[in-house]
């Protein structure tokens, strides 16, 4: 029994080990190579038109159920993409209400199940996440402009991977020198840590159900 058990802690351990978090204060990061497993189930969508003055943009921010997920089975992935449709080119893509929650940030590589939305051809040059972990940016800017988005250019499918299986409302942001913002999601309830505390607890309490048993025997 208290080799099952110590089994178990290592899987969770391990299992937790493969994931792979981006820090609260993180900037100018690679993207990851994220995906959406085939048997994603889409549990929020919204999609539309944002205006910042200066730019018209086209929007679309799905919430999926990933099997798959990094984190979790059944953890919540986002995939964003954004249409420039006019006026300047779009800087950076800011989705906002994460805070407390582990999220990996990067770009989605297998395409949305159901093939909606497809993916455009512009890609992020770099990623941050704020200290307070609230605000997930994707910079587009690149040297001498390079990755920005240009009017009539689509983004690639922005994806983020979260260890929530929640959702409530949040923020998505377009920005040049002015942003344009529209609601969107954010994460809902954050599942609390698995501390090192714990698993220590647990398997002192194993060691002691051991020790019990090998006094009992020893009678």
């Amino acid at each position: 029994m208290m080799k099952i058990a110590l089994s178990l802690v290592a899987v969770g351990l391990a299992a937790n080990a493969f994931a792979s978090s981006v820090p609260s204060g993180t900037a100018a990061a690679a993207p990851s190579a994220l995906t959406v497993g085939s048997g994603g189930t889409l549990v929020a969508s919204t999609s539309g038109s944002m205006s910042s003055g200066t730019f018209t943009a086209n929007y679309i921010e799905n919430v999926y159920s990933d099997p798959t997920n990094e984190f979790c089975a059944g953890c919540l992935d986002w995939i964003i993409r954004i249409s420039d449709t006019g006026g300047d080119a779009i800087e950076a893509v800011k989705a906002s209400n994460f805070g407390g929650a582990l999220v990996d940030i990067g770009v989605n590589t297998n395409g949305a199940p159901g093939g909606s939305p497809s993916a455009g051809t512009v890609h992020p040059y770099t990623i941050d996440l704020s200290s307070s972990g609230n605000v997930v940016t994707w910079d587009m800017t690149g040297p001498n402009g390079s990755n920005e988005i240009y009017s009539g250019q689509t983004s690639v499918l922005l994806e983020i991977e979260t260890n929530v299986k929640t959702y409530v409302p949040g923020f998505l942001n377009a920005d040049d020198d002015l942003p344009a913002g529209v609601s969107a999601f954010g994460v809902g309830s954050v599942p609390e840590p698995m501390s090192l505390g714990l698993i220590g607890g647990g398997l002192a309490a194993l060691g002691v159900v051991g020790l019990r048993r090998r006094s009992r025997a020893g009678r």
